[in-house]
């Protein structure tokens, strides 16, 4: 999130016109970063679990 809005202040970089790109952009890491968290830390339980038992 934060290297998107850093290169878009970059000088020579066209705002208006890649503010649709990079609003999709971040929505697909946002979900691309949500779903390896949510996989991640539902194997890590299983496995915990499976420790446990």
């Amino acid at each position: 999130m934060m290297e998107t809005v850093k290169m878009t202040t970059e000088p020579g970089m066209e705002i208006p016109r890649n503010s649709s790109e990079i609003q999709a952009n971040d929505v697909c890491w946002f979900f691309f970063f949500f779903h390896a968290v949510y996989f991640h830390a539902a194997f890590l339980i299983r496995s915990l679990f499976s420790w446990m038992a």
